[in-house]
This record gives C-alpha cells, structure tokens and sequence, in this order.
C-alpha cells in the first residue's frame, strides 16, 4: 500500500459547474469516484508515516452497504487504491476510527448489521499503516471482532484512543433498555474500553462483548449520537452526546448537548472530578455526573449530532498542579435556537482547572473571551438560512486552531462549508477567523464547493503535524464519490524548511514537535527573527534538566533539531526555549515504548 501513484487532476474537465475556492486550501481531487454508491467519510491522520486513512460506506457490492478505505499522502496524493475494509454479507454503517501510533494501527469501529437491522452490532477492524489486517484474539476470519454483540438496535459509534494507558474508549446509542424503539426515551449512550490489541476490558477482567458499560442511561431522556475524544492533560476521555426532554408546555421537543467524563477504567467523573456512579434522571436536573453543554433548543433531536475534540496548554511552569496548566475541550453541534426551518451550527468550550488542594480536575464552562462562566455560554459559528447537517472539526496545535466543517443548503443543495477557529497568542479568547486571521461573522463561513450537485452532507476532517494541513473527505454528487480537499494551517509547519530558506521570521515561536507522542525520532521546530542566545532544553515530569538540545547564539531564521528517543524512558517530558529576554516558552512532549 505504500507506493504512492501520482493522481491526475483530469477528471476537473468532466464538471461543466462553477468552483469557488477560498483563499488557503487546495483545489478539490477525488479520493473514490467508483460508479457506486458511496458516502459518510471519516478521516484520520498517521503521524508516524505522515499520511491519512479515510474510509466510508460503499455499496459497489450492488447489494449491501460495506466498508472502503483509502490512504492518502500528507500532501493529498493518493497512495495505493481502494481496498476492501469490511465487505462481509450484511450492511455495515458509520464507520469511525483513531490510530494508535505505539503499534503504527487504526482501529476502525462501526455499527455492524450483519445479524439484521434491529439486532446490530459494533465491531472493530485494526488496520495498519501499509493497509494489513492485524487480529484481535477474538477476530474472526474476516478479521473482524466484536465491541457490542448485544443484539440491541443500536445508533452511530465513535472512538477515541488513549496513549498513555493503551486504551481506546468505544461508544453508541443503545437501545437494550427500550428493545422496541417505541417509546423513544429509552435510547442510551453505552461504551466498552478496547486494549491495543483487541482485548475488550473491564478492569482489571476481560469484558463480555454482550456486556458492555452505560455512559448515559437516563430514564427520561433520549441519548444518542455520541462522539468522544481524549483529553492527554486530565487522562481522561470526554463524551458529548445530544439529548432530548419530551415536551414542554407548548407542545415542543427541549433538546440539549451533553458531556460526560469517562476515565480510562471506565469510571464516571463528576463535573467537579470526583467519580461517580451513573445517576438516573430526575427530571429535567437530572445531568448528575453528565453536564449541560447547549442552551435548550426547540425540536431537541437536531443538536443530537455533536462532535468534540480536545487541545492542551501547558504553561511556563513545569509542575502539573501550576496554576497556569490548562486544557479544554471544543464542542460543535448542529441545533435550533428560534429560527424555524433553520438548522444552524453553535459551539462551547468546556475547560478543566487542576486543583492542588483536592488533585482533581474541575470542570468549567469557557466563554468566547476565555473567561470562566458559572452557565453554557454557547457561540454561533455557521448561520445560514438553511439546514445544517452534519458537523466535523479537528484542532491544530501549531497554529492553536480548530477548523470546522459541516453541510449546509442555503441554496436547496447542500453544499460543503468551513469555518477555522482561532485562538490568539493570550491562549484566551477564540474568534472566527478567515484564512489571515481576520475576524468574520458566523454568516460568513467559507463556501468549499457551490455546485449545482449535492455535496458535503457526510463529512470527516483530519489534521496533520507534519505539513499543518487539514483534511476534509466529504461525499460529492447524488450519486456519493468521495472527495478530498487540503486546507492549509494558518502559519505552515516550518519543517517544511524549503518554504522558508532566505525569509526572515515574523517573530519568534515554538512549535509543537512532530510526531508526538513519539517511539523513535521526533522533529522540534522554532523560529528565530533576530540574532542572539537560544537556549532549548529537556525537562522531566518532575522538572528536572535531562538534556540541553541547543545552547548558542544564532542568527535570524527556521530551525529544527531531530530528537532521538533511545536512552529516555517512556513518559512525559517538557522542552522549554530561552531567546534572552525576548522569548521564552514551553511545550510538552510524550516518549512511548
């Protein structure tokens, strides 16, 4: 799979329709334009091999839904050709995934209806960066393995890995306390830790596949659509999942997001960090350990889908109870405040303050100005006179920068938009940015492609640290190909070194090291734009000196030192550059066995 074949971009000439394309991403190229079928990508990024694995839902069978992937260059080359992930008798649907860069593997997990639509399943599928199948102890010949065999009707999965304990957290919509689906308030959120290889756990045993652990199980609410990412600084997974409160006086659907910390053996976390034991509901309070996210929504089901991504910042002090350690969560969704006919797109920022007094994490509404809030304070970010459906987003930690993407019909098709969202040099406030960093409107989202055929409706966007590009895979034309745009970071990744030879800085700056975490070599990269003493050094978990990396003057220019991991241990570290009195800053690094 490793053989890159150079794609032409002819197939441009067979569209007669109007591209418009923003300032800072690629044009569009085709990822499968096989004559099938085909829709709801997801994107994930390999750091190790700097390439992208998306995979979706294809019906080339004819007659079945089976599952395809492609791997594609960090540049957007296509490398290989579409191969087969799942393409048993049966229907598989709404594939996700995260890699695992310790054992260089995706893990690919999606709704499985094999044993037919109302007795689904979620099983799982490893496959490595050259595209081989690697098998989990209970795969089975068609190298799949099951997460969830409890014959329920089952809605959507997603999956988030976590590094340092070698764990990846699976959850869906459940419906084994309401097997009927009839009354609709009795779909939960339920979830299984996967080990790196396959095994299912329930701490410390081996879990039953049939068995499984409740996320959310409210008795009144109706829980689905869940999405989940690591958090690296509080070691914990967080899951967002949309809700919904039968009706109010006026005779309309109360919907809500909601967030619920799971640490990595399956523990429920209070917003306040102490565990807890899943609460049933109690009316419209009952959120206890879960947390409000959204303001409520008229017709509740459209914020079901939301989706969630995390980023870290680690301040200039090394202590991990500093005061000045943060880290947050990102939350987009799709919902209706009061616009009727009108699906739009919103956000909330939900940060995590350590306590040194209780060693916990204490969960925190974050507003747009990055101030703590006692209440949701939730932000438009796409406002059309349409219908948004489907959101994604992915951050970058070079340029401290989410990009969102999502569906919308503002002209009866839909049609595929993104909005980047920066956070600026305070670490504070978040805006709307266009592609210079200039704030814009929440109506004035970058339309990617305005055709008069049907895009954008299924979407999955991916970030790479090598070349500080996202990656949007979205479905395109009624008949579903899947396409792939590159949007390009706002400050590109200086070790493409090339780019810069002979430019003089804007100023100085260190960025985060790539890949990371690491097994072997990792790259840190920072720039300098005026001549004097640099001083980069390497720093323990406990803030003790390991390394000095650079220690001498140095002219203006981009700079990158190549890090071998051979003789540290595995763990966390900090690198922290000193420029004289001008600059100084810290980021942290992890090393993996």
């Amino acid at each position: 799979m490793k053989s890159k074949s150079f794609f032409i971009l002819g197939f441009l000439l067979v569209f007669s329709v109007l591209q418009v394309f923003a300032q800072g991403h690629s044009d569009f190229f085709a990822i499968s334009d096989a004559a099938d079928t085909q829709g709801w990508p997801q994107a994930c990024y390999d750091y190790n091999s700097d390439q992208y694995l998306v995979v979706w839902e294809d019906q080339r069978s004819g007659s079945r839904t089976d599952l395809y992937g492609q791997f594609v260059d960090g540049d957007g080359t296509l490398i290989g050709e579409n191969f087969a992930i799942c393409a048993s008798e049966g229907d598989q649907y709404w594939p996700r995934l995260d890699f695992d860069p310790a054992n260089n593997r995706y893990l690919i997990v999606f709704q499985d209806h094999r044993n037919g639509w109302e007795s689904g399943d979620i099983s799982g599928i490893f496959v490595d960066g050259d595209g081989n199948f690697v098998d989990a102890p209970t795969s089975g010949s068609d190298h799949t393995f099951g997460i969830c065999t409890n014959d329920a009707n089952i809605y959507t999965c997603s999956v988030a890995y976590n590094y340092q304990e070698g764990v990846y957290l699976v959850v869906w919509g459940d419906f084994r306390n309401d097997p009927q689906g009839e009354s609709y308030i009795g779909a939960d959120v339920f979830g299984q830790l996967v080990a790196a290889d396959g095994t299912l756990l329930a701490p410390p045993e081996p879990a039953d596949p049939a068995d499984n652990f409740a996320v959310a199980a409210s008795d009144h609410y109706f829980e689905s659509v869940p999405d989940v990412t690591y958090n690296e600084l509080t070691n914990e997974f967080y899951v967002v999942y949309g809700t919904d409160w039968g009706d109010d006086s006026q005779g309309s659907q109360q919907g809500y997001v909601l967030g619920q910390r799971v640490d990595y053996m399956g523990q429920l976390i209070n917003p306040d960090g102490t565990v807890s034991q899943l609460a049933k509901a109690n009316g419209i309070k009952a959120v206890d350990p879960a947390q409000f996210i959204s303001l409520r929504h008229v017709n509740g089901p459209d914020c079901f889908q939301s989706r969630v991504t995390a980023r870290t910042e680690w301040g200039h002090m090394i202590a991990k109870s500093a005061a000045s350690t943060y880290t947050e969560v990102q939350v987009v969704w799709k919902g209706r405040y009061s616009m009727q006919g009108t699906n739009d797109v919103y956000g909330q920022r939900i940060g995590f303050e350590y306590d040194p007094v209780t060693q916990l994490w204490i969960s925190q509404y974050i507003n747009k100005d990055g101030q703590e809030t006692q209440d949701v304070s939730n932000f438009d970010i796409g406002i059309h006179e349409g219908w948004a459906n489907h959101t994604e987003l992915a951050y970058s930690e070079q340029d401290d920068e989410y990009l969102v993407a999502w569906g919308d019909e503002p002209k009866g098709d839909y049609d595929l938009y993104v909005q980047r969202m920066h956070i600026d040099e305070t670490e504070k406030m978040i805006f709307l940015a266009d592609d210079r960093v200039n704030t814009v409107a929440a109506t004035e989202n970058i339309p990617v492609d305005i055709t008069t055929e049907y895009e954008g409706s299924f979407i999955g966007v991916a970030h790479s640290t090598a070349t500080n590009d996202f990656l949007v895979a979205y479905t395109f034309g009624q008949q579903g190909d899947i396409y792939g745009h590159l949007f390009y970071g706002i400050d590109p990744s200086s070790s493409v070194t090339n780019r810069y030879e002979g430019l003089i800085p804007d100023g100085f700056a260190l960025k985060q090291n790539y890949p990371n975490p690491f097994n072997s070599e990792t790259v840190i990269a920072y720039k300098v734009n005026e001549p004097g003493h640099v001083s980069l050094t390497l720093y323990n978990i406990h803030g003790q000196k390991v390394r000095s990396l650079v220690e001498k003057n140095q002219a203006p220019g981009f700079y990158q030192i190549r890090l071998n991991s051979e003789d540290l241990s595995s763990g966390v570290y900090f690198y922290k550059i000193q420029m004289g009195d001008q600059f100084q800053d810290m980021k942290k690094m992890v090393v993996i066995e």
